[in-house]
């Protein structure tokens, strides 16, 4: 999971050969390779989710509770396109700068109504060109609250990112790769991040062979800016469980955290925490 990026995923990611799980029994030391696949079906996702951000000596959170259904189809040849609609919204909380500025606004009812798209690759990574030119995403003049709801929200309503590498069942699996952490004025900080995959075990349930994944991930890098120099530190823990017959994920937990220094400027620390589930309907 994880949060949605800017950084559109390389097209020779997506040929990347489904995983074969057929003899990890016979052979636990074989390594394999998760991946999504762009199947036609519908997707129950329970979410509970909160961000909170804190900057000059002020807090601002977000949290909620809800339910939305993902309708997965083929969005190109190579990647997934994935149209969300909410259908519940058992609790919403805010506080700080996420109220909206106007007190009439019922932000809990717009959340409830709200839907959209995501465009990303088989190993979860969005496409960002690709999502802000779905028809789901098209806003109409006056829902500006609806455009900036979506964008806070798209995040959680996706699949979480999987790894490029593959995995061997008990083996701890180190990636360093470089991902692009999106400024608001559209800049972009190149971070340097060291994941480490363990297949911790494979569970037969419900005649489906379901991985869970143990995620552990940090990273950091720099901008120059004129006279200011922008850091961003990164960390973040989860546990993905993935059905490797489906080729869907189960469930995903995970807390990370973003601590941006802009010299001058000051700073900000954001907090993420995520309970998911995906159930087929």
């Amino acid at each position: 999971m994880v949060l949605v990026s800017c950084k559109k995923a390389p097209e020779t990611e997506s040929k990347t050969p489904a995983p074969t799980t057929e003899n990890l029994d016979k052979n636990p030391g074989e390594a394999i390779q998760v991946r999504y696949k762009a199947s036609e079906q519908k997707l129950r996702k329970d979410t509970q989710f909160s961000i909170s951000v804190t900057s000059g000596g002020t807090n601002a959170v977000m949290s909620s509770d809800l339910t939305a259904t993902l309708a997965l189809s083929q969005a190109s040849q190579e990647n997934i396109k994935i149209a969300y609609q909410i259908n519940e919204v058992r609790d919403l909380q805010l506080s700080g700068g996420f109220k909206p500025k106007d007190a009439k606004i019922d932000l809990k009812k717009l959340l409830s109504q709200l839907n959209g798209g995501l465009v990303i690759s088989p190993l979860g990574k969005p496409d960002a060109e690709g999502s802000k030119a779905l028809s789901e995403n098209q806003t109409k003049s006056g829902e500006q609250q609806k455009d900036e709801l979506r964008q806070w929200v798209s995040g959680f309503l996706g699949f979480p990112e999987l790894p490029e590498i593959a995995l061997t069942l008990g083996k701890p699996t180190n990636h360093q790769h470089e991902e692009e952490f999106p400024l608001p004025d559209g800049r972009k900080v190149p971070i340097e991040q060291d994941s480490t995959y363990t297949l911790v075990k494979i569970d037969e349930i419900g005649g489906s062979r379901i991985a869970e994944i143990n995620v552990e991930t940090e990273g950091s890098g720099a901008l120059e800016i004129q006279q200011d120099t922008i850091s961003v530190d990164y960390a973040s823990q989860g546990v993905l469980k993935f059905n490797l017959d489906a080729q869907i994920p189960v469930s995903l937990t995970i807390e990370e955290t973003q601590t941006i220094t802009a010299g001058s400027q000051g700073g900000a620390e954001f907090a993420v925490k995520v309970a998911a589930t995906f159930t087929p309907t």
